[in-house]
């Protein structure tokens, strides 16, 4: 019975990850905004809120991907 739950889990975690990374980007940035907000109001833990903050200050300041042709040129040494 224990592992039918863990492997639930696992699963599950693993769609929503996959669900998540398939997001376009100004869902997934809309939904950090409302998990922000919605860490602030209630009593979270320190960790939580700290990682939600630096995921989406990342997604503000252009963190996307690198392959694209609007991206910024990396200078070869």
């Amino acid at each position: 019975m224990m592992q039918w739950l863990l492997a639930a889990l696992l699963v599950s975690l693993a769609a929503v990850y996959t669900i998540w990374l398939l997001l376009p980007a100004s869902w997934q940035l809309r939904g950090l905004q409302a998990l922000e907000r919605r860490l602030e109001a209630g009593t979270a833990p320190g960790w939580l809120r700290q990682f939600v903050s630096r995921r989406l200050t990342k997604r503000l300041s252009g963190g996307g991907c690198s392959s694209c042709s609007s991206a910024p040129s990396k200078r070869e040494p």
